[in-house]
């Protein structure tokens, strides 16, 4: 992965949002990320994710749209979203409080 982008998200409930990569080691990079929380969010929190694929020296829409509660993903498991959040993070998607989160997977 090249890039990690949030297009929109709602100013009235998350203060600020960072998503950058950074080096991890000499070969890996991994997704860090930081946000705010101005309320409190309970376990219908939904996840719109839009893929892009780097083709011809630009990145081009890929054929995968997505739109998820992250509670109902993160306690399947799925994408071992769950493995990498909890030993990366205090983010746990099924009980967000108002504070501060930072991950890096």
């Amino acid at each position: 992965m090249d890039r990690a982008e949030c297009s929109w998200f709602n100013r009235s409930s998350i203060k600020y949002l960072n998503l950058s990569f950074i080096p991890y080691n000499r070969t890996q990079r991994v997704l860090n990320a930081d946000f705010e929380l101005l309320i409190n969010m309970g376990r219908d929190l939904m996840t719109d994710v839009q893929l892009y694929k780097m083709m011809s020296n630009e990145y081009r829409f890929f054929p995968l749209t997505f739109k998820a509660n992250a509670c109902v993903e993160y306690r399947k498991n799925s994408f071992s979203l769950k493995d990498m959040l909890t030993g990366t993070s205090n983010l746990t998607p099924c009980n967000m409080k108002k504070v501060l989160f930072m991950f890096s997977s």
